[in-house]
């Protein structure tokens, strides 16, 4: 095993080749949020998962191409999108996953409860785009401090918040705003429902309580600093997704590229104890916990995981009385109809419809283009 001290120059190395400045102490200097600048800090990390997933995208992609669409197979006057649940070793499973690769900030896969989505065009039988909602975070202080709960308020009625943690659409439905249209198909009724119906016999994986599955929030965050996805999304005159904050600039992303095994190899050639403590659902805290570990023991602050990309808050109630609710101040959620179709129509209205007659250049998108990295991958 490699010793300390190269383990440090290697976790340096790998931070200013992914376009990251040090100041002499080692920290990550602060950077602009323009979402180009951001795009870029990315790269790396989103090679890496490539590489990692080379087996996975020659074996799944020859068959799934034919979901992705040219510009030329939408048809504006047909456009019906259609939700299509995702269970686990499906062929809708393997889009999900070959679908979420084309983001430039690599989606997360997920905590604790998961429920995924992909959304259909009816007309062609193309994906406009996929959502997931997972279980949140449990710090996250803009979001606490508008609830206004204490620690154990939170310890109970967390469960009742959802976080939408991947959402979005793939071209060419990502240029006629269908970003808008997932975030919204994430907070209908439909699948608030399905979600009611997954889990109302299941107990809690922490303190194995049985609790029921009202969902009173969901909450989610920008993949690339400013949203224009979130922002501005109304219907029936409410604001569906309210900005609550940023975040601080916190996280990982930067130490994946490979990093992370490196440290963890590390912690275990010196017996660390963190490398047996409890890792219940191997979710973000713990593993920051353990990077903050490595990074220490090899000479370096802590601070490195600050990396300064700083992302927008935000929250959809699902309920009138939420706050009530997740206070445990009363006992049913007094929900708001968000219906499935209603939504639909609203979103053909206010954007798809003007979308697609001042920008008809989603026409000339070749699905040859933007699915580059997986031809060749594939050839």
């Amino acid at each position: 095993m490699e010793n300390q001290q190269t383990i440090k120059e290697k976790i340096i190395e790998v931070i200013i080749g992914q376009g990251f400045h040090l100041g002499d102490d080692n920290l990550i200097q602060s950077l602009s949020n323009d979402k180009s600048i951001v795009r870029n800090l990315h790269n790396h990390y989103r090679e890496h998962i490539l590489l990692k997933e080379g087996t996975f995208i020659k074996e799944t992609f020859p068959i799934l191409e034919k979901y992705f669409a040219n510009g030329t197979d939408i048809d504006i006057t047909k456009f019906e999108p259609i939700l299509v649940l995702v269970h686990s070793n499906t062929i809708y499973s393997k889009l999900f996953k070959l679908a979420s690769l084309l983001w430039s900030v690599p989606v997360s896969n997920g905590y604790g409860r998961r429920v995924r989505y992909l959304v259909f065009d009816k007309s062609n039988g193309k994906i406009v785009g996929l959502f997931a909602l997972g279980d949140p975070v449990f710090n996250l202080n803009a979001r606490d401090n508008i609830i206004g709960w204490d620690y154990h308020l939170k310890m109970e009625n967390l469960y009742h918040v959802l976080d939408l943690y991947v959402a979005g659409a793939v071209p060419p439905y990502s240029n006629l705003l269908c970003g808008k249209l997932i975030s919204m198909l994430a907070i209908t009724d439909q699948v608030r429902k399905v979600i009611w119906n997954k889990y109302l016999n299941s107990t809690t994986n922490i303190t194995k309580k049985h609790k029921i599955p009202h969902v009173a929030l969901i909450t989610t965050s920008s993949a690339l600093g400013r949203s224009s996805q979130y922002n501005r999304i109304n219907f029936n005159n409410q604001k569906l997704f309210i900005k609550i904050g940023e975040t601080a600039g916190w996280g990982h992303f930067h130490l994946s590229n490979g990093v992370y095994d490196l440290m963890r190899e590390y912690l275990i050639s010196i017996d660390h104890p963190i490398v047996k403590s409890n890792r219940f659902g191997q979710g973000p805290n713990w593993k920051i916990r353990f990077i903050r570990t490595a990074l220490e023991e090899v000479g370096l602050s802590a601070d490195l995981l600050n990396h300064g990309i700083k992302r927008e808050l935000y929250f959809a109630p699902l309920a009138l009385n939420y706050l009530e609710y997740l206070n445990g101040l009363i006992d049913e959620p007094n929900y708001i109809s968000y219906d499935f179709d209603n939504i639909i129509n609203y979103f053909k209205i206010r954007w798809f419809d003007n979308r697609a007659f001042s920008c008809p250049s989603f026409r000339d998108i070749k699905k040859i283009n933007y699915l580059h990295d997986f031809y060749n991958i594939t050839k």
